[in-house]
């Protein structure tokens, strides 16, 4: 948000209303972490068939990847999402225009 002070006091000079920016940031956050969720779950996926197709000892099962742990990931990751963008959204909507177009970085 810090790198974003001036652009958010430009959208508050020009109109925009508390609840809109906060509704921005807080979707922006969600929007990244889920675009980096679907690639972390590529990824582990991808591991998870590679480890599956190496010759396994009797006591190693494999790497299961099935529908509720991944559910379960994505929960988890919505909330981490939606906490960590809460705070610095808030902050943003706060901001008045004269404060946040004065900011230096």
């Amino acid at each position: 948000m810090t790198e974003r002070t001036r652009e958010i006091g430009l959208r508050k000079a020009v109109g925009a209303t508390r609840t809109r920016i906060l509704v921005d940031y807080l979707l922006e956050g969600v929007a990244l972490a889920g675009a980096s969720g679907i690639a972390g779950w590529a990824v582990a996926y991808g591991l998870a068939a590679m480890v599956n197709q190496l010759p396994k000892q009797e006591m190693f099962g494999g790497l299961p990847v099935d529908g509720s742990t991944t559910a379960l990931a994505f929960g988890a990751l919505a909330v981490v999402a939606v906490a960590s963008a809460a705070w610095p959204a808030w902050r943003a909507a706060n901001l008045t225009p004269v404060e946040a177009l004065r900011y230096e970085r």
